[in-house]
């Protein structure tokens, strides 16, 4: 008996039918499929705003925009260091400063139109070339200078973060001043390296600046003596102080490197991870380089040290770019005068290049893997302008960033030559240092100021 099957019955559906089935089908997978591309957005978007807000590369250092990988090596802070010249009051400068009504000096308008400027860097170094002997004794400028102590409220009020007390004048007001100077420094709360009031201090100082930690330690030359004794501004210097002054003599100078070496390597001790070496050297009111000069800085380039800066010519002197092997130097020979009374009329040399002074900046860069490199530098030439004004002489540094836009600045229209003295001094300087900063310029930015 055949079985008979049921007839299936087919649906025929209406459009209607066909919408709301297309419906419950495509919306959904719709909806998963959009949420998968959005997941995939910002999981994009999370990954570059974190690399650009993380990691500075190399390349952003030099202004260009550049990401990086985890694994890349990468910029992670910067030190700038701004360097100026010789303070030094002489008499004119203490007879313009002195103020009857409270009996003391006040400086800090000698700072009035460079405070900004000096502030400016992460850290501020000045060669202060004056002893501070106390009141005591009578103040004094050359040959023997003894200056108040209110000058070095007017560095801090200025911006500067540091002082040299190594030069031929550090033993000016004897062994008193010679102990006393560094004892007021460090109660004024001010770093300072060069000379020490005890053997319990350090040679030298290990600054951190943003995290980078650099060695500094500051020389003078030695007045020449037949016997092994100390002498600075040809004055013999105390047993008790000898121990107490970073010096060298021109005619041992092996002995000078090996002692150098072994304060390189107590600064790498104590977490130095560059060095800088300030001295003072060469020949006063000298625009070129002397043979002793070259042949040290070259050797301190051999060393390994990183930034040599020097003083004492009072007028500002090349720079170059030493190298040795793979490693190079800076060397800036003379930043000039920062602050004096050597004024074109008053000197023999009539050339003006004893007003003149430069601001030099260097650079670290600190690494992700540890290693710190200079990468920049920068140059500012300043003017020592004075002005009479009631009655009183005024001294003050003028930053010169463009000679051509010097009118109604800086007080230069107290004389009536003040514009056209500034831009002469601009070119001298730069007619000096031109070639050093081209020399520069092929190894790292430049990032000098322009207005």
């Amino acid at each position: 008996m055949a079985t008979r099957r049921k007839k299936r019955r087919r649906y025929k559906l209406k459009p209607l039918g066909i919408i709301l089935l297309a419906l419950v089908i495509i919306v959904p997978l719709v909806l998963v499929l959009a949420n998968v591309f959005k997941s995939g957005i910002t999981q994009q978007n999370s990954s570059t705003i974190g690399s650009s807000i993380n990691s500075v590369s190399e390349s952003d250092i030099s202004g260009e925009s550049k990401t990086s990988s985890p694994d890349e090596i990468v910029a992670e802070s910067t030190a700038t260091v701004g360097n100026v010249g010789d303070i030094i009051l002489h008499s004119t400068i203490l007879e313009s400063y002195y103020d009857k009504s409270t009996k003391g000096y006040d400086f800090n308008n000698m700072f009035e139109h460079s405070k900004s400027t000096f502030e400016s860097v992460d850290f501020m170094v000045a060669n202060l070339e004056v002893t501070l002997g106390g009141s005591d004794r009578a103040y004094s400028g050359y040959p023997m200078f003894n200056a108040p102590d209110s000058i070095v409220d007017a560095a801090k009020y200025g911006g500067i973060d540091m002082l040299l007390t190594s030069n031929n004048h550090a033993y000016d007001t004897g062994l008193t001043g010679f102990l006393r100077t560094p004892q007021v420094l460090t109660q004024k709360n001010i770093i300072h390296t060069g000379t020490r009031s005890s053997t319990s201090e350090k040679t030298y100082v290990v600054n951190d600046v943003n995290g980078i930690k650099i060695g500094m330690i500051n020389y003078t030359y030695e007045t020449p003596r037949d016997d092994d004794r100390k002498a600075l501004n040809g004055a013999l210097i105390s047993e008790q102080a000898e121990p107490l002054v970073n010096s060298f003599d021109y005619n041992d100078l092996d002995s000078f490197y090996s002692e150098l070496k072994t304060n390189m390597e107590s600064m790498k001790s104590d977490g130095a991870e560059t060095i800088v070496v300030y001295i003072h050297w060469g020949n006063e009111y000298l625009t070129s380089v002397d043979s002793h000069q070259k042949k040290i800085a070259q050797k301190l380039c051999d060393l390994g040290v990183d930034v040599i800066i020097g003083s004492h010519p009072h007028v500002v002197e090349p720079i170059e770019l030493l190298t040795s092997g793979s490693h190079k130097t800076i060397c800036v020979y003379s930043l000039g005068n920062a602050v004096s009374n050597q004024r074109k009329a008053l000197m023999d040399l009539k050339t003006g290049e004893t007003e003149d002074g430069l601001m030099f900046n260097y650079t670290f860069t600190k690494y992700s893997d540890g290693t710190v490199k200079l990468t920049d530098f920068s140059a500012l030439p300043l003017w020592m302008n004075m002005y009479k004004s009631g009655g009183k002489k005024y001294y003050k540094i003028v930053p010169i960033a463009n000679p051509d836009n010097l009118s109604g600045k800086y007080d230069l229209d107290k004389i009536s030559t003040g514009v056209a003295d500034a831009a002469a001094s601009y070119k001298r300087t730069m007619k000096i240092i031109s070639s050093g900063l081209t020399q520069l310029e092929g190894v790292y930015k430049n990032d000098s100021a322009k207005e």
